[in-house]
């Protein structure tokens, strides 16, 4: 889409060079903290666990590009806006979140790898019907982008950016968090990532420290996604429809699908 506004005017070009901040491909991958209301099923007394997730865990199904934003499904969205200056055009990428974990829906997995591209805006989207929500919150892109051109650019300027990009939506700016504030199940957590009780690559020392912690609380494995993946699998069997249930009066009853 072509810009109905100066954008190489707005970020003072070319008295100033595009402010330049890490692209999807240059973020070899992030680690996010898994905090209780994230996910359900971790046990409180485990260690903090991390997601690691690279630019190739990006959920494709729910991934859209150079999309009008009238025309997405509705629900909650994280959106990447660049610009090209050659071609003087916006392209956009829009990734549907699910919950508070963002698996497979994070900034960083955005952006495309055409370097002739800027990164100029990014945040949350929220669609429901014809009204259309969205705001700034992106700590990977907006905020380095306000720090870069907070000389020269306000977030009135973004805004009004953002607006230009989407305007066949007519967007309207919140200060609202708009991702669903819904925790994941553990079968979320670990479909688009791998988990682990380690922040970055440990050192001999840090492994064994965790490992005689783990012990004392009666886990004989460091191995967080093997754990994980434990886990799942005895829900799994707790939630199967033939999986033995004790009766009241004793001894065990098979519970019998609906409709059978």
């Amino acid at each position: 889409m072509k810009p109905g506004i100066n954008v190489k005017s707005l970020f003072r070009v070319p008295k100033r060079p595009w402010p330049v901040v890490n692209r999807g491909n240059a973020i070899q991958s992030v680690q996010k903290i898994i905090k209780p209301n994230h996910v359900t099923g971790i046990p409180t007394h485990w260690p903090k666990v991390y997601l690691e997730q690279t630019r190739a865990n990006l959920n494709q199904s729910r991934t859209y590009r150079n999309t009008n934003v009238s025309t997405l499904p509705d629900g909650a969205y994280l959106y990447l806006i660049e610009y090209d200056p050659k071609a003087n055009r916006y392209y956009k990428s829009f990734v549907r979140v699910l919950n508070r974990l963002e698996s497979g829906s994070r900034h960083f997995q955005l952006p495309t790898l055409n370097k002739g591209r800027v990164i100029v805006a990014a945040g949350e989207l929220l669609k429901d019907g014809p009204k259309v929500l969205f705001n700034l919150e992106s700590g990977t892109y907006t905020r380095n982008l306000v720090t870069k051109t907070r000389e020269y650019m306000s977030s009135n300027n973004y805004i009004r950016l953002v607006k230009n990009a989407l305007r066949n939506a007519r967007p309207e700016y919140t200060f609202e968090i708009l991702i669903p504030q819904i925790p994941a199940n553990l079968r979320n957590l670990l479909a688009r990532g791998a988990c682990s009780f380690y922040h970055g690559v440990p050192t001999n020392t840090k492994r064994r420290e965790m490992r005689s912690r783990l012990e004392t609380i009666g886990l004989n494995s460091n191995s967080a996604q093997n754990l994980l993946e434990k886990l799942c699998s005895v829900s799994a069997r707790q939630k199967s429809p033939n999986a033995k249930v004790p009766k009241k009066h004793g001894g065990y009853s098979l519970r019998v699908r609906p409709g059978r």
